[in-house]
């Protein structure tokens, strides 16, 4: 939301501006899940009324993610390894194609993890993407091997498009990243757009931050008394590690505050993702006999973390592997501390998660 509001701002203010959210409940099969919390639509509503759309659509639909993945042997060498029911599609394909063909020559910029997209694909649209997090930063090279000719298979029995001709990308790191400097070698892939949407991010901060001071009092008290409280001390952004096991999380918590001067006269702010609210990290700094706090009003949780890093003008990110620490660095040119538990039973999974980017850590942990 941020960078496509940043993105329209620097680059396309002179022509009609709309934007199409999806608004999805999506249900794991057989694994509890969470609905997207209203103190996160209230979020992005906000960063909406900040920026210049001329439009804003939001797309509600429900949709079941069945995983094929450890059911049974056989599907670890299945190419489809998960797929989707979406409720009602023709119906939201229908409201989507609405509001493209009400606009002459549409140039459709969508975020490239969008579930909807290959339901609404068509050659004749002039399409770019534009980055959503780390996976971004991939060089979206298809392998044309036999796991690609299966899935074509598959997504020709459905109807949906395996080849979108998807030519660009727009990604925010400011030609820093390790992907905006690298052509892939075989020559094809999407190209990366590199953009220094820096001002324009300030700027949408600007306006986020008064208008949220105006119309969430109760809310911006609480960031206020938390910056009073912390003005004669060290304060940082702590950023869990969900995936981290309890039994685990002590051990992983002192890890990384070796890692670093962050004890003595400090305070830790921790901003744990909208789907891991329920567990107490406060308990693990008190073990440690150091200071911690989390939000009390709901809203405040689903504050980028971008954002509170503006507001908080002498905190310091830290956390394990997180997209936040490469945008800090990129669009605010600040310094944050990467703590990476190698030892950590979750550590290979984050850093295949965060593989397309893991250079561009690597070089960040160089300059720490």
């Amino acid at each position: 939301m941020i960078l496509s509001s940043s993105l329209i701002r620097k680059q396309f203010s002179h022509i009609e501006n709309k934007i199409i959210i999806e608004d999805s409940i999506t249900k794991p099969l057989w694994i509890p899940f969470n609905k997207t919390s209203e103190h996160e639509k209230v979020i992005i509503n906000l960063i909406i009324e900040c920026s210049p759309w001329d439009e804003s659509h939001y797309i509600n639909f429900n949709n079941t993610f069945v995983s094929l993945r450890g059911l049974l042997p056989f599907f670890k060498f299945f190419p489809v390894v998960n797929f989707r029911i979406i409720k009602n599609k023709k119906e939201i394909v229908k409201s989507i194609e609405k509001v493209i063909t009400s606009s002459k020559n549409a140039n459709l910029i969508v975020s490239d993890n969008a579930i909807l997209l290959k339901y609404f694909y068509k050659k004749e649209y002039d399409m770019s993407y534009i980055e959503h997090g780390a996976a971004s930063y991939r060089n979206n090279v298809q392998m044309k091997y036999f796991t690609y000719l299966v899935k074509k298979v598959v997504y020709r029995l459905t109807r949906l498009t395996l080849d979108r001709e998807i030519d660009n990308i727009y990604l925010s790191d400011n030609g820093k990243s390790y992907r905006s400097k690298e052509a892939t070698s075989s020559g094809r892939g999407v190209n990366p757009l590199t953009c220094d949407l820096s001002s324009e991010i300030f700027s949408l901060y600007s306006a986020f931050i008064a208008k949220f001071e105006l119309e969430y009092v109760e809310a911006y008290k609480e960031l206020l008394h938390i910056k009073e409280e912390s003005k004669n001390k060290k304060l940082f952004i702590y950023l869990p590690t969900g995936i981290t096991p309890d039994e685990e999380y002590s051990e992983y918590l002192k890890s990384q505050l070796n890692q670093f001067d962050g004890k003595g006269d400090s305070i830790y702010l921790i901003k744990p993702h909208g789907n891991d609210i329920n567990r107490d990290y406060c308990n693990y700094f008190d073990q440690l006999g150091i200071q911690s706090l989390v939000f009390s009003n709901g809203i405040n949780v689903f504050i980028p973390v971008e954002f509170l890093i503006l507001f908080f003008d002498t905190a310091t990110l830290v956390s394990s592997y997180s997209s936040a620490h490469l945008y800090i660095n990129w669009w605010l040119d600040r310094r944050t501390i990467f703590c990476e538990v190698k030892g950590s039973s979750v550590n290979s999974e984050l850093v295949n998660e965060y593989r397309h980017v893991y250079k561009d850590f690597i070089k960040l942990k160089s300059i720490q």
